[in-house]
């Protein structure tokens, strides 16, 4: 079993209120999917997804794809 391991720094919105401001994913969605489009071989056996900071701090998104090749 292999691993890819996508990571985004989200853009960091200060303010009081910046949570109530659209968020968008920085573009990691389109990320994904496009390398499981170009990867039609392998088999995704576990995602799992985590994020840090956003507070005070730019939030770090990371996903974890677990998957191994039907070849």
């Amino acid at each position: 079993m292999e691993v890819r391991i996508f990571t985004k720094t989200l853009a960091y919105k200060p303010g009081l209120f910046a949570a109530t401001q659209e968020v968008t994913d920085g573009g990691l969605e389109d990320e994904v999917t496009q390398w499981l489009e170009a990867n039609p071989a392998y088999r995704v056996a576990h995602i799992h997804q985590t994020q840090s900071g956003g507070s005070w701090r730019p939030a770090v998104v990371t996903i974890s794809i677990w998957y191994t090749s039907n070849d």
